[in-house]
């Protein structure tokens, strides 16, 4: 297997474009796969925009916006393509007058500059002629530990030989907040990030950069409203300081005393029980299935009867909200997987 090379790089004294991110490191590499990870709200999105659109006006270079879902693409499209336009004025471009996204294709002051695609659906596209295509963006290609319907490396690899095909003239920038070292893309690399800097693999033409966050940017988060409310909390290292969030931290090894237990989820092979201690939750297996009959809830009607009735709304509306924060640990990755794969991603929770 290749090797990767790390390189040690902080960003935390950094003084330049105050103190947001830019791409001047990362491309000094030349390697045609740039890959960015980094805290939200750190420009490394309007930083690429900024970028391909540069490379439109000075070289008539055509981008393709990837996003990982229908909906997600949607969301930039809508009102044509307010959402993906609406800091282009901040990047101060002379030669930038209008844009517009119609029928998921860009349009920069009338010209059509590239388009937008949701990789969930690439099979749709693999007609399509993209020759034009020079950049290729893959905006969040990183979602959150909690959320159930990630992207697979299947679909990742074939939205970009459905763009890019067998060319060797084109770029590709994916950029992810810092939510998941578990993701399967990275698995798919063979990469273990053990610190904030540059992983350089030369034989795959790859060059990812895991950016801590610079001294003036952290300061500017804390002091805003957002910034206020979660600091010294565990949301803290993920959406100020750049951290991941491992699996571990999404495990216990033992279930606090005084635990309140909430329900039983009750499946086809397998049951789990939910716990709540102060304004943590915790799963574990459901050891006994003759025990709490009043607490026992299954996920769908097909399932339930006059002894076991369908998990109340509020219950899924509460474990729903709690797994976006990953406010909710399990005794191990197996069971976390299994929740999220059989509760989530089965039954579309809630």
């Amino acid at each position: 297997m290749s090797k990767w090379k790390y390189v040690e790089y902080s960003l935390y004294d950094a003084k330049g474009d105050n103190g947001f991110y830019t791409l001047r490191k990362i491309k000094s590499y030349n390697l045609p796969i740039n890959i960015i990870i980094g805290a939200r709200g750190y420009g490394k999105t309007f930083a690429v925009k900024k970028y391909c659109l540069e490379k439109f006006f000075n070289n008539g270079y055509k981008t393709v916006w990837v996003r990982d879902t229908e909906d997600a693409k949607k969301v930039l499209c809508d009102n044509d393509g307010k959402k993906f336009f609406e800091d282009v004025p901040l990047m101060h471009l002379p030669d930038y007058n209008e844009g517009a996204i119609k029928r998921g294709e860009i349009y920069v002051n009338g010209t059509n500059m590239g388009s937008v695609l949701p990789a969930s659906t690439f099979q749709r596209y693999k007609g399509n002629s993209f020759q034009e295509c020079k950049i290729l963006v893959y905006d969040e290609f990183i979602r959150e530990i909690g959320r159930f319907n990630k992207n697979t490396v299947w679909e990742t690899i074939n939205t970009f030989s459905t763009v890019l095909r067998s060319r060797s003239d084109a770029e590709i920038y994916m950029t992810a907040n810092a939510l998941d070292q578990g993701d399967s893309f990275l698995e798919f690399l063979g990469l273990n990030l053990r610190g904030f800097g540059f992983y350089i693999n030369r034989d795959k033409g790859v060059v990812l950069h895991y950016a801590d966050t610079s001294d003036k940017f952290i300061k500017k988060t804390t002091k805003g409203i957002v910034g206020k409310l979660v600091v010294n909390t565990p949301l803290e290292k993920n959406l100020i300081e750049s951290k991941f969030m491992n699996q571990g931290d999404l495990t216990f090894t033992k279930l606090p005393s005084k635990c309140r237990l909430v329900c039983v989820i009750q499946g086809f092979a397998q049951g789990v029980r939910l716990y709540q201690c102060g304004e943590t939750y915790y799963v574990t297996d459901d050891i006994n299935g003759f025990t709490y009959p009043q607490k026992r809830f299954c996920l769908s009607l097909e399932a339930c009867d006059r002894y076991l009735p369908v998990l109340p709304q509020k219950i899924r509306k509460r474990i729903r909200e709690n797994m976006e924060i990953n406010n909710i640990l399990f005794q191990n990755e197996f069971q976390r997987k299994f929740f999220i794969n059989y509760i989530f991603h089965k039954f579309n929770l809630p």
